[in-house]
């Protein structure tokens, strides 16, 4: 009986030193943050340590290396347990087999108040690789004292540009709207959305079947030059803005820290694509909405941790909404839609970019995609120096040579 009572008592002591050693493990986290979002993370990290008795080590790398470094590291057992980042890369980490599916851990009530759009984001191939903490995307900054309401419209925008821009028959120095990367494949994607065209479908489909929608939306972004600056970078918009010459603005959360000491401003979800006499037929039908891209960051885990459990654990906790209250009252842009600021004039910025959040369409995550920024590049800045045909046969052929490129680069790198 003694013996028993031994063998049960050994036993137990050691299950529980097992116990302690696991919650003893050291996790390691990558990320690419700076400024108050790295401090931001630091302080939440040492309290989920305490709360978890788990050591967390937190490593930051620059934003340009931090993929390669990734693929680098992973396979040859040097990289982190977990990572933080933006969800597009996560079907270039799935190829590669470096980043684990989480479904499995996952209860159903888990991401009962999270952005549906953001969990959408995590997922690939129906399988949910990560768990999201906040997002971004593109809404409509606008001058209050100038434009006291905000246009539902683009046929609006364009008509409160236009009487702006001649007061008692005289022009100003008010300009419509400011985009500080018109040629960007992100901040075009409303108008291409809006055209109900995809930037996969660019990859996926015959290039004649895909094409169309961004002839027409890059046809529609050259209507509106008429109401913007003759020169644009985000520099100069932002200036402009201040300024009080630019009405509108199209830009992301980030815009908002360019903005301090000048408080006229609101923001509202991008008006739709307006029926107006300029469009066609079938474009008059309904207002087209002009969704833009949502990218979402998450905590990814890695494929090759030898303590996921552990690891995953540690997701939660960082995920959680103790955490993301944290983070709403600092200012970011969380997935948790049950979690409110505590400052109150907050609430309103919040829940514009939720409501926009909820239209937007998660950046597609596609190994191929890599191959459609550039020539969609420089094909909307051939179309908005003014050229006097459309490049578009140009678009056609150099879309389709990146396409192929990316397609044998993919391969060889998967017969590695």
């Amino acid at each position: 009986m003694y013996r028993l009572i031994a063998l049960i008592f050994a036993f137990s002591l050691l299950c529980s030193t097992c116990f302690l050693s696991s919650l003893s493990a050291s996790i390691r986290i990558w990320h690419a943050y700076r400024g108050e979002e790295k401090d931001l993370l630091e302080e939440i990290v040492h309290q989920v340590e305490q709360d978890l008795k788990v050591q967390i080590i937190l490593l930051s790398l620059p934003y340009q290396v931090f993929s390669n470094k990734l693929q680098a590291s992973i396979p040859k057992g040097n990289g982190p347990d977990l990572w933080i980042f933006a969800h597009d890369r996560i079907g270039d980490w799935v190829e590669d087999e470096l980043i684990e599916a989480i479904g499995y851990w996952i209860k159903q009530d888990d991401l009962a108040s999270t952005l549906e759009s953001s969990v959408s984001a995590m997922t690939y191939h129906g399988n949910l690789y990560g768990l999201p903490i906040s997002y971004k995307t593109l809404v409509l900054y606008y001058n209050q004292q100038l434009v006291p309401n905000p246009p539902q419209t683009m046929h609006a925008l364009v008509e409160i540009a236009k009487q702006a821009r001649f007061k008692e028959a005289k022009p100003t120095q008010i300009q419509g709207l400011g985009i500080p990367e018109a040629d960007s494949l992100y901040f075009h994607a409303p108008w291409l959305h809006a055209f109900h065209g995809s930037s996969l479908d660019l990859i996926n489909l015959p290039i004649d079947q895909s094409i169309r929608p961004m002839q027409d939306s890059a046809l529609y972004l050259k209507s509106l030059l008429s109401i913007m600056p003759k020169e644009m970078n985000s520099a100069l918009v932002t200036e402009l803005f201040k300024r009080e010459e630019l009405l509108f603005v199209i830009n992301g959360p980030w815009f908002k820290g360019d903005l301090i000491g000048f408080d006229h401003w609101a923001i509202s979800p991008l008006p739709n694509v307006s029926q107006t006499d300029e469009q066609s037929n079938a474009e008059k039908s309904n207002p087209l909405n002009a969704s833009p891209f949502l990218t979402v960051e998450g905590l990814f885990l890695s494929a090759y941790s030898n303590q996921k459990e552990i690891a995953f654990e540690v997701m939660k906790a960082i995920t959680s909404k103790k955490y993301q209250q944290m983070r709403i009252d600092r200012g970011v842009l969380v997935v948790d839609q049950s979690v409110q600021p505590k400052d109150e004039k907050m609430v309103n910025w919040f829940k514009v970019f939720q409501r926009s959040a909820q239209t937007a369409i998660p950046m597609p995550t596609h190994p191929k995609m890599k191959a459609v920024w550039t020539p969609v590049k420089k094909y909307l800045s051939q179309m908005i120096d003014g050229s006097d045909q459309d490049p578009i046969l140009l678009f056609k052929k150099e879309i389709s040579e990146q396409v192929l490129q990316t397609s044998s680069f993919t391969t060889l790198e998967n017969l590695k």
